[in-house]
């Protein structure tokens, strides 16, 4: 695993996108470092838990811009969940 300093970020970024796209659902996240530039997460939402959500990018290290794609990404996953 890799140290990331600015995991409050990744963190207040995907409860940010997370509050705005099911402000009513319970959910869970795990939020995996696998490298500078590679994450993973394992969602829990209404008690189902879903597939992993792996997140790369290819030619540089995660960044404050690719951290709001993932957030938003597992917003709209969490979403599709919680209302089938």
């Amino acid at each position: 695993m890799y140290a990331w300093t600015d995991l409050p970020s990744l963190m207040a970024c995907l409860d940010a996108c997370l509050a705005a796209a099911v402000p009513n659902a319970r959910y869970r996240a795990e939020i995996k470092l696998l490298s500078a530039s590679r994450l993973a997460a394992v969602l829990v939402v209404n008690g189902h838990t879903l597939p992993e959500q792996n997140f790369a990018v290819m030619d540089r290290q995660l960044d404050r811009a690719s951290i709001r794609r993932f957030a938003e990404s597992l917003a709209a996953t969490v979403a599709k969940a919680a209302h089938p």
